[in-house]
């Protein structure tokens, strides 16, 4: 099963089952069960401590791939004059509970037993894919 756990409707895409995340929804995935799990622009707006359920998911030899923007980078964007103000109170005020810097989710995802398989960064924004051994 190919799942892509997303915040709104516009963030749908072909090819995967789609859902809106939410704890009840999380509830209703078997453990081990997903071949892939997408969380694109995603992760800033769950609770810490949904990661580990999410990844609880993933059967062995499954991936998690996880787009997001990673607040190290929007500061240096911004000291070297980069990023103006304007777009950087955009991506620290968008209803976010929380912004995770891609190293804080490299260890965090190392910590649950997972492998980086890769990992990349563009601008203001990471991209991490991981997977259960």
């Amino acid at each position: 099963m190919k799942v892509n756990l997303v915040m709104h409707e516009s963030q749908f895409l072909d090819g995967y089952e789609n859902h809106i995340i939410t704890p009840e929804l999380l509830e209703q995935i078997p453990d081990a069960t997903c071949t892939e799990i997408l969380l694109v622009d995603s992760l800033d707006y769950i609770p810490t401590e949904t990661l580990p359920v999410v990844i609880g998911k993933l059967r062995h030899g499954g991936t998690i791939q996880i787009v997001s923007t990673d607040l190290l980078e929007i500061c240096r964007s911004i000291f070297l004059g980069l990023l103006p103000m304007e777009e950087c109170n955009a991506h620290l005020t968008n209803g976010r509970l929380k912004l995770i810097p891609l190293i804080q989710i490299k260890q965090q995802l190392e910590s649950l037993g997972l492998q980086i398989v890769e990992m990349s960064m563009k601008s203001i924004k990471y991209d991490i894919k991981a997977q259960r051994p």
